[in-house]
């Protein structure tokens, strides 16, 4: 029965705990900028025009930042002009920020389709070249 209550209350604080969404690009500008930094020397020196990066790419900087920000996933997309980045997806809510590249124009469909992220989608700017999206 103890080790039911004592797994019960890990669930319980893993599920609370990912219902939290990303730091905010408004919250730390500074290593949000750093990442989209990364993100571009990184396509650049592939020359994809899309990429996905999981929480640990190899890049070991990208890697840091994303762990400090509570992130899962970021994608470049130069297509259309953005960089995502979430966390959560797959069985539970996906929640993150999208950041329209100089001279882009943020999609007129789902910035959530974008992301590679096919739930049901919303969407509100935040202060700067930001976006936050949120899917269920």
């Amino acid at each position: 029965m103890r080790a039911f209550l004592i797994a019960s209350a890990a669930t319980i604080l893993v599920l609370g705990v990912g219902c939290q969404g990303p730091t905010s690009p408004d919250e730390n500008p500074d290593a949000y900028r750093r990442l989209v930094q990364l993100a571009g020397a990184e396509a650049r020196s592939r020359g994809d025009s899309t990429f996905l990066w999981l929480r640990n790419p190899q890049n070991a900087e990208a890697r840091s930042l994303m762990l400090d920000l509570g992130l899962d996933y970021v994608r470049y997309d130069r297509v259309d002009g953005v960089v995502c980045a979430w966390a959560g997806g797959g069985v539970g809510p996906a929640r993150g920020f999208v950041y329209r590249l100089p001279g882009a124009a943020l999609p007129a469909d789902s910035l959530g389709e974008t992301c590679y992220r096919y739930d049901t989608c919303g969407e509100e700017s935040i202060p700067g070249d930001w976006t936050r999206f949120w899917c269920e």
